[in-house]
């Protein structure tokens, strides 16, 4: 795969508007089509504006509009930033710094640094303790809200009436499974709002009504915490 030109003035801005322009071609959506989302959210954009974007015109992309844009193209904002699965060369994420994308996407979703500022080691280990903690309960809490638990897609997995068997061997019954992932997220809470000081993310109600049905105590969720 070839490596995406970045208008070398605009660096910064050229690797976000050329992965603007590679996926909205990817989707077949044009210019006039990306301008008119944009302008759904509250933006004065029109076809001119994205093909000054695109050319290298426009100099300068705001963190409102890199938010919208993941938005109207329906990706996470990480992956206008930096994407393995198009980048081969560095990405650009500061005057004379460049990253491998792996790099850079790791960095942004807190698996990674990037240089060394003042007080930059206590931050840092502060910033990603709360962003590890919070995905832990993201995908213990989508393993409940799944509609099937996720061990019964691992090979080998059978459902016999509310247990699961794998390979001859038991795993456990579905309370047994949801109970291990609600332990998880008691936990995880728990080192969120008493020792990082932060508000708890708040759980869907399918999430909450499994804690109530087997009994185990989410912290921070329907006001207490």
């Amino acid at each position: 795969m070839a490596d995406m030109e970045y208008p070398s003035e605009t660096a910064v801005t050229g690797a976000v508007t050329a992965r603007v322009k590679q996926l909205r071609t990817d989707v077949r959506l044009s210019g006039a089509a990306l301008a008119d989302g944009m302008a759904k959210l509250g933006f004065r954009w029109n076809q001119s504006t994205v093909a000054k974007l695109e050319s290298g015109r426009r100099r300068l992309i705001s963190v409102d509009e890199l938010l919208a844009l993941a938005q109207v193209l329906g990706i996470p904002p990480v992956l206008l930033l930096a994407d393995p699965r198009r980048d081969v060369g560095p990405i650009p994420i500061s005057e004379g710094v460049e990253l491998s994308a792996w790099e850079v996407l790791l960095w942004a979703i807190g698996s990674g640094t990037v240089g060394r500022g003042i007080g930059s080691d206590r931050r840092t280990s502060v910033a990603m303790d709360i962003i590890w903690h919070g995905r832990v309960v993201a995908e213990a809490a989508g393993a409940i809200e799944a509609t099937r638990p996720l061990d019964v897609y691992r090979p080998g997995t059978q459902v016999r009436g509310d247990a699961l068997t794998r390979d001859g061997r038991e795993l456990g019954t579905l309370d047994d499974l949801h109970r291990g992932h609600l332990e998880t997220i008691a936990a995880a809470l728990e080192h969120i709002v008493e020792e990082l000081g932060a508000p708890a993310p708040q759980l869907g109600p399918t999430v909450l009504k499994r804690a109530a049905e087997l009994g185990v105590e989410l912290l921070g969720q329907d006001g207490e915490g």
